[in-house]
């Protein structure tokens, strides 16, 4: 018998051996597979922060869908403020803050207050400290408190925007925001048409505010008019009440702070403040190219998912930039401009849902 083992052993010990250092490099793979995962998202931050410029990697902090309204937004903006103070205060060197409603309905003067396919929309936002950075071409900014005595809220709007709706200081605009509910409608005053002071400066976060938007070639345009925070706040939370609006953060980045030694760090002390903030204010998001995420709906349920993707939604609409999104969730396609399905490392398909935006 031994020499029959021993026989086969002469026979297959190369066999054997090689077996062997099989199965030590499977359980030597699946040790440092974390690790390498690790070190793969590390490399990737790092690769996107010696490619991207400054403000690319700037923060958004974005809490949706919260009540309009003054004690909603102080809650909010003493959390948020308080966690980055305290987790990225390091790292960052300024704060635009700013609110905006949903898309409303916008009524020109002289029109029936009708809903039809070329009603414009319109965005109305405040932005804090805007005056520092823009200039009034024609008219005024808003004044002291920015209600009128008839209860009107003053705005002001990008002159390039009002030119192609045909608007002139002085002119009285009706708000709506759903066409099911045409007894919540806010009247806006236009008191002064502005233009940046630099165009180009971070404040503005990298995109056009004082022209009009197109969806698609087809659509209606969409407009910006801009009030003064206690209007946004006071005036329309109480003329459309209840009505929900988005809470803004962005953060500048420091130059020269953030490097590729510390850059999962920085990473870290966003996720860190978006946990904290969420933990009190659900579906608050972070964004920043600091950080990158595969399949961001991946563990959550439809509801919330779908208010995700309505968050990437604004982000492509306030940068004007492109989002590209991995998800198994079907029922999602519907809210993409384009979609491409793979199989197998493959493309198997490809679909516009809707014609995107001219020049795109």
């Amino acid at each position: 018998m031994v020499s029959v083992l021993l026989a086969h052993w002469r026979i297959h010990w190369r066999l054997l051996a090689l077996a062997g250092v099989g199965f030590l490099a499977a359980v030597f793979l699946l040790a440092i597979t974390p690790l390498f995962l690790a070190a793969a998202r590390e490399g990737s931050l790092r690769f996107e922060l010696e490619q991207r410029l400054l403000e690319d990697l700037d923060i958004y902090f974005w809490v949706p869908y919260r009540p309009l309204d003054r004690p909603t937004y102080e809650r909010a903006d003493a959390l948020v403020q308080a966690k980055v103070t305290e987790h990225l205060d390091w790292m960052t060197r300024g704060v635009v803050r700013y609110g905006s409603t949903s898309d409303f309905l916008l009524f020109l003067p002289g029109t029936s207050g009708q809903v039809d396919p070329s009603t414009p929309s319109v965005v109305v936002q405040f932005l804090v400290d805007m005056e520092e950075h823009a200039q009034v071409g024609d008219g005024r900014w808003w004044g002291e408190g920015a209600v009128g005595g008839d209860g009107g809220v003053e705005a002001v709007m990008g002159a390039a925007a009002a030119r192609g709706l045909g608007l002139k200081v002085g002119d009285r605009v009706d708000v709506m925001p759903r066409p099911q509910e045409p007894q919540r409608m806010a009247t806006v005053t236009l008191v002064g048409l502005v233009a940046p002071v630099n165009p180009r400066e971070e404040f503005w976060l990298g995109y056009d505010r004082f022209g009009l938007m197109f969806e698609n070639p087809d659509a209606p345009p969409t407009a910006l008019l801009f009030v003064h925070q206690g209007a946004f706040l006071d005036g329309l939370g109480k003329a459309l009440a209840p009505e929900s609006a988005n809470y803004w953060w962005f953060l500048y980045l420091r130059k020269g702070v953030v490097t590729t030694e510390n850059v999962s760090q920085a990473a870290e002390a966003v996720r860190a403040v978006e946990t904290q903030v969420g933990s009190v204010l659900p579906r608050s998001t972070a964004f920043t190219a600091l950080d990158l995420a595969d399949e961001p709906t991946g563990h959550l349920d439809s509801l919330t998912a779908r208010e995700i993707f309505r968050a990437l939604q604004t982000i492509v609409k306030e940068r004007r930039t492109t989002v590209i999104v991995t998800t198994h969730d079907r029922t999602l396609e519907g809210m993409a401009n384009r979609v491409v399905e793979l199989r197998d490392g493959a493309v198997v398909g490809e679909r516009h849902t809707f014609r995107e935006p001219a020049g795109l």
